[in-house]
């Protein structure tokens, strides 16, 4: 069903989309459908994933797990410096996720992408590791990424609650 203030959403950002999906009664709003079924990679979306991912493979022991800075400047100084997880995904901390992804590897991460029935399911061959969710393969569509979401809301995906929260 479309969501109200579509039209508005048009007229501002024609290529946007929304999507809204009310757990209770599984009612769905959704602007611009042909928009929120198309799977465009995730980037920095896939933040909540990959930190599950790295809680349950135990690539990760909290959230509060501290990653050393290497030293190099970015763009944004909140990433020059050392930065918990937690605090990686307030701030999109790319460098901390291109880590935890070596610390995961190749294998757990392909095998828990599909798992947890993210996207496509694609994280590619190892040479991608730490920019799959970039630049592709992964890819997924703004109706996934909400069922997604509400799926780990539910506590419906494989993984203990203790991950989740």
């Amino acid at each position: 069903m479309e969501a109200q203030g579509c039209d508005e959403l048009a007229s501002q950002a024609p290529s946007a989309t929304f999507v809204l999906l009310t757990p209770d009664t599984k009612d769905w709003r959704v602007c611009n459908p042909d928009r929120a079924e198309r799977a465009f990679v995730p980037g920095s979306t896939f933040k909540v994933p990959h930190a599950l991912i790295a809680l349950e493979s135990g690539a990760v022991v909290d959230e509060h797990q501290r990653f050393v800075w290497d030293g190099l400047q970015r763009m944004a100084p909140v990433w020059n410096k050392p930065t918990s997880m937690a605090e990686g995904m307030r701030n999109s901390t790319i460098w901390v996720f291109q880590r935890i992804a070596k610390a995961i590897g190749w294998e757990r991460e392909q095998a828990w992408v599909r798992r947890l029935n993210y996207g496509n399911g694609q994280v590619g061959p190892a040479s991608s590791l730490t920019e799959f969710w970039l630049t592709g393969p992964l890819r997924i569509s703004a109706i996934e990424q909400v069922a997604f979401l509400n799926a780990l809301r539910a506590a419906a995906l494989p993984t203990p609650k203790v991950n989740v929260e």
